[in-house]
C-alpha cells in the first residue's frame, strides 16, 4: 500500500454470539481467606477466589465476624478488586471492619454468593490482643 492508502484504512469489528447446548454452572473456588493489617496499618480481611467455570462471574461477598460465645459483632462487606472475575482466574475481594474490636476470641465467617446453587464459605479463628 502506498503511504497515501495506508492512512485511510478503516477497520471494523463484528461482534459474535454463540449458543452452546447445556448447562452453564458458576463455580467459585476460595482459594485464600486471612485476616491481616494493610499498609495502611488497618486490619482488612483478604479473600482470593478461582472462578473455576466458563463464564465471568461478579461475586457478592460479606464476613460475619462472632465473639468466642456466638454472638454477632460485625458484619464486613467484602468488594472485589476487579468488574468480574474472568473463567479460570482468580479474583481478590477485600473489606475493612468498620469497629475496633475488643481483646478476645474470635471466628469470622465468609460467605460469597457467585450465582451457584450455594454459597461459597470459609471459616477463620483470630485472636484480638
Amino acid at each position: 500500500l502506498s503511504e497515501d492508502k495506508a492512512s485511510h484504512i478503516e477497520k471494523d469489528f463484528v461482534e459474535i454470539g454463540v449458543i452452546v447446548p447445556g448447562k452453564v454452572e458458576p463455580v467459585i473456588e476460595i482459594k485464600r481467606f486471612e485476616r491481616f493489617k494493610n499498609e495502611k496499618g488497618v486490619e482488612e480481611f483478604v479473600l482470593n477466589v478461582k472462578n473455576s467455570s466458563s463464564i465471568h462471574l461478579i461475586p457478592k461477598g460479606r464476613v460475619i465476624i462472632k465473639d468466642i460465645y456466638g454472638n454477632e459483632v460485625e458484619q464486613v462487606e467484602l468488594k472485589l478488586k476487579a468488574r468480574a472475575i474472568l473463567p479460570q482466574i482468580e479474583g481478590r475481594m477485600t473489606g475493612e471492619p468498620r469497629k475496633k474490636l475488643i481483646p478476645g476470641e474470635y471466628t469470622a465467617n465468609v460467605e460469597v454468593d457467585y450465582g451457584g446453587k450455594e454459597r461459597a464459605t470459609s471459616k477463620l479463628s483470630f485472636i484480638v490482643k
